[in-house]
């Protein structure tokens, strides 16, 4: 190369880049670039031809190279300020960061400080040029159609973080955080921290489909997918009505636009009695299926599914099973009676009471709910079950089969002690059939722990201190058996000495009614 002395248009020989540092640094070797200007102010600028943007024009692109040398036969730039940063006029370029890539078209001047005469030289970008790696860190890629995600990642170059890096964001729906381009809203721009960390809140659209999204800095790129969903759930029950304690299968499925979506969490809950599981998830096909079982308690219950933002509901009709079909009836005849059986008759009865036998025209025996627990009312004396007609002692030990053999808690039997008729055969006929059940002779106005029992038997009442305490005890039975507990109130006693019990569960009362021609009758439909 012939350096020419004295020369006043700069002549660009030779360019060297060295790309594994960050910036890029180069070496200018040639005649006439004068002596170093006070002020660099534009006297060096690289055009990127290839991607619009100038390094070393500050006031429009923010990149300025930093001069270590100006010599009239070299310069030495060891880096760039402002490398990296975002190109906020136009995005267009698939890059967003002002860098050179490797092949760009440059133009470099240098224009003399001293003669203010420029020279220019076009050359390209090192085609082997090292650049930063940028990681984006896994998108959700199922998405429901408004909720937010995190587009997060990091930028580094050769192991090393890189700070203060421009990162641009484009996606093709919904929204993102950031700093917004003035001219597209869906760009958007976030700076790199101290460790080359990166992340921008993404909140998805609510039109269901497949969206990109686009992250770029230092002139690389990443693009993920993310469908958005538009979920559907579905939830039906096998029957619309069940009775008491009766169970049924609850199914159903979540789609997106008529695709199953698996493997989804749904969770179940029932306004009243059970659903197990709580928690499903579904299947390949996008199914899900639970078990229901009603409560004891008549009404409109309402199931209810959740999940992947959906809900469904679907509703269950519980009603009171008919005793025909259930407790005490087993085995008994189409119509039965029996002379002298009962010593008064039922008033003030629930409504939707039961009446299972009668007098001829007064209730003599009933089953009702009441709260969460069940009351069995009957006004025949004990004697007559073992004494007299078969159907009596049938139904005593429907009685136990029905109601105390599944007790899911001990059963108390409160028991006079009376020798009155057979008595004890009633008595005996509970010991063989419950050995653990705890008798009680009432001898004072209180059952302790009450809560303990999931089932108490009144048996016979004929003795009057029995019945006086009875008496005070049923604020205490009353609350206990809307907790969910089973009376069986065989509830014969000496009302006619003015010692009898008046008011009974949720109210029932009676009438003392001793005729010989009080008998007690039953028709099972």
């Amino acid at each position: 190369m012939a350096i020419i002395p004295g020369a006043t248009a700069p002549h660009i020989e030779s360019v060297e880049w060295t790309t594994s540092v960050w910036g890029p640094e180069l070496t200018l070797t040639g005649y006439g670039f004068g002596n170093p200007p006070p002020i660099q102010n534009g006297t060096l600028t690289i055009s990127d031809q290839s991607r619009g943007w100038v390094a070393g024009n500050a006031a429009s692109y923010g990149v300025n190279p930093t001069v270590q040398t100006w010599r009239n036969d070299k310069i030495v730039v060891t880096g760039f300020a402002g490398y990296g940063q975002s190109d906020l006029s136009n995005w267009n370029d698939g890059l967003g960061s002002w860098v050179f890539a490797p092949g760009d078209n440059l133009t470099i001047q240098v224009e003399n400080p001293q003669t203010g005469i420029a020279g220019t030289d076009n050359v390209a970008y090192p085609g082997n040029a090292s650049m930063p790696s940028l990681s984006v860190n896994a998108i959700p890629k199922n998405l429901m159609g408004g909720s937010v995600t995190t587009v997060s990642g990091q930028v580094m170059f050769y192991g090393h973080p890189l700070s203060g890096q421009t990162v641009n964001l484009l996606v093709t729906g919904g929204t993102l955080g950031g700093t917004a381009y003035g001219n597209n809203a869906s760009e958007y721009v976030v700076s790199t921290d101290a460790n080359g960390d990166f992340s921008m809140p993404y909140t998805t659209p609510h039109q269901p489909g497949t969206y990109q999204v686009t992250v770029m800095s230092d002139g690389v790129s990443s693009t993920e997918s993310v469908i958005v969903w538009s979920p559907k759930l579905q939830l039906q029950v096998n029957t619309s009505t069940l009775e008491f304690g009766q169970s049924d299968n609850v199914s159903g499925q979540l789609t997106s636009n008529g695709t199953p979506l698996a493997n989804q969490t749904i969770t179940l809950a029932a306004t009243g009695g059970t659903i197990s599981p709580t928690t499903v998830t579904t299947d390949a096909n996008g199914m899900f299926q639970a078990t229901y079982v009603a409560p004891n308690t008549p009404g409109s219950y309402t199931i209810t599914a959740q999940g992947a933002g959906t809900s469904a509901q679907s509703t269950i009709v519980v009603t009171e099973p008919p005793l025909s079909k259930g407790p005490v009836m087993n085995n008994m005849p189409s119509q039965w009676s029996g002379d002298w059986a009962s010593h008064m008759y039922l008033t003030n009865l629930p409504s939707g009471a039961q009446i299972l036998a009668t007098n001829g025209s007064q209730p003599t025996a009933a089953y009702f709910r009441y709260g969460n627990g069940q009351v069995l009312v009957d006004t025949q004396t004990v004697e007559f079950y073992y004494n007299s007609d078969s159907w009596a002692t049938t139904e005593w030990n429907n009685i136990i089969n029905d109601f105390l053999v599944p007790s899911h808690k001990p059963v108390l039997l409160l028991n006079d002690g009376a020798g009155w008729g057979s008595n004890q055969q009633a008595v005996s006929a509970v010991e063989r059939a419950i050995p653990s059940a705890t008798q009680s002779s009432l001898s004072s106005p209180s059952i302790p722990n009450i809560d303990q029992y999931g089932t108490i038997v009144v048996d016979a009442v004929q003795d009057s201190y029995f019945a006086q305490n009875l008496e005070q005890i049923m604020p205490q039975l009353d609350t206990w058996i809307q907790n969910g507990g089973t009376l069986i109130f065989d509830s014969t006693d000496q009302a006619n000495s003015g010692v009898g019990w008046s008011t009974g569960p949720d109210g029932i009362s009676n009438v003392w009614d001793l005729q010989a021609e009080n008998y007690l009758a039953g028709n099972l439909q």
